[in-house]
């Protein structure tokens, strides 16, 4: 996601499988599903819906506002 209190990128590495909260993520940026072809993760709303489900491997945009948290597998 972009930074903009350092004007650069920030990216985070979830590589053991699990269900990750997240917090202060606004705004629109990317996502980069790098796990092993045939992957499924799983974008949650606060209600724990479900907002998306990408396949990896898969590169997009996302809107990050609605995401309450992750699950990479």
């Amino acid at each position: 996601m972009w930074d903009y209190t350092k004007n650069q990128w920030k990216v985070y590495s979830l590589k053991t499988c699990n269900k990750y909260a997240l917090s202060n993520f606004e705004g629109d940026g990317f996502f980069d599903n790098n796990q092993t072809k045939g992957t499924v993760a799983t974008f949650y709303g606060s209600s724990g819906n479900v907002l998306r489900k990408s396949t990896a491997r898969e590169q997009s945009p996302i809107g990050w506002s609605p995401v309450w948290s992750v699950r990479n597998c």
